[in-house]
């Protein structure tokens, strides 16, 4: 259901995203159809590690077909390409829409309009080049794009707890599925739970939802990436182990190109997290405040505390911990 659910709604997105971008290529936009905003300079411009951590967050979870490994036929060959195609068709969609609405306001415009009315950047081209029916469409799809997103960040969060349960490292009774549809309902509720306890405490505290968001988005991002750092690494001993017939780009170039693009992309993330957790002067200037290590400290926490307790678990019950060892390589 699900996965019906967020086909319709990508493929809905994706069509309308396409023709707007050749709308706005016909009509034309004020300044004409630039390419400047692709420079080097234009990149770099700003403050690029808050860009860096928003492009990051937009790509998080396309590595997720490999949780849903054991239900495919044909994995070896699915969640390869499965993976792949979503990076590519991800980054194609992402570039080509933003660049469309830099055409499409002009490109000295662009920054003002946007830092103006964010929120309504997109309806608002929309309403221009589409007209109110195509303007309604993309704020219809904006919100089913958003809930298509969270649905799917459920579905893995959920299947996360299943598997945790069923190893061992969270209890028992989260790893039981629903007699009649097999779905992990119990992990679900869970997940739902967390979310709503959240929710609830940005409601009851009065914090800024949009501060809380990019907040938690900011470290989220920084959680993952370092994750994903780190993943290259243990890629790399792996393999080194056991090779099993994989080539010397699998084996070491790719991961190792993988671990420097994300250790940089961590790296810039860290040096703008004031700015995006609202440590910042009177003057707009950012500084390390009590948010920025309150918020970086839970990162470092967090994970510090997985590789406690994987050496607690390991040193305490050494067979489930071969049960998490041989559930990860099966997934590999």
């Amino acid at each position: 259901l699900s996965s019906k659910v967020l086909f319709v709604a990508l493929g809905l997105e994706l069509l309308l995203g396409l023709v707007l971008v050749l709308a706005v290529l016909a009509i034309g936009g004020p300044e004409g159809v630039t390419f400047s905003s692709f420079s080097l300079e234009s990149i770099l411009s700003g403050s690029p590690g808050i860009g860096l951590m928003f492009a990051i967050a937009g790509f998080i979870g396309f590595e997720s077909a490999v949780v849903f490994r054991n239900e495919v036929r044909d994995p070896d060959r699915t969640i390869p390409r499965a993976t792949y195609a979503a990076a590519v068709i991800i980054g194609l969609f992402y570039a080509l829409l933003s660049w469309i609405q830099i055409v499409a306001v002009g490109e000295s415009e662009i920054l003002d309009v946007a830092a103006a009315d964010p929120a309504n950047l997109l309806a608002g081209i929309t309403d221009t080049y589409l007209g109110p029916i195509g303007s309604i469409a993309a704020t219809v799809l904006m919100i089913g794009s958003m809930f298509a997103a969270v649905l799917a960040l459920h579905t893995i969060l959920a299947r996360y707890f299943h598997n945790m349960s069923v190893t061992g490292l969270l209890p028992r009774g989260l790893g039981d599925v629903h007699p009649k549809h097999v779905s992990p309902y119990k992990a679900a509720i869970t997940q739902v739970s967390i979310a709503a306890v959240m929710i609830v405490a940005v409601a009851l505290t009065g914090v800024d939802p949009a501060l809380a968001l990019s907040w938690l988005t900011g470290m989220g991002t920084v959680a993952i990436t370092l994750l994903m750092a780190t993943t290259c690494v243990a890629a790399i001993r792996y393999l080194r182990r056991n090779p099993a017939g994989t080539s010397a780009w699998e084996s070491l170039i790719a991961p190792s190109l993988g671990f420097l693009g994300l250790a940089l992309s961590a790296a810039l993330i860290i040096a703008y997290f004031p700015m995006l957790v609202g440590d910042v002067d009177a003057d707009g200037a950012q500084f390390w405040g009590l948010a920025s290590f309150i918020t970086l400290g839970i990162v470092v926490a967090a994970m510090v505390f997985g590789w406690v307790q994987a050496a607690r678990l390991k040193r305490r019950d050494p067979a489930a911990y071969e049960v998490i060892a041989e559930s990860i390589e099966s997934e590999a």
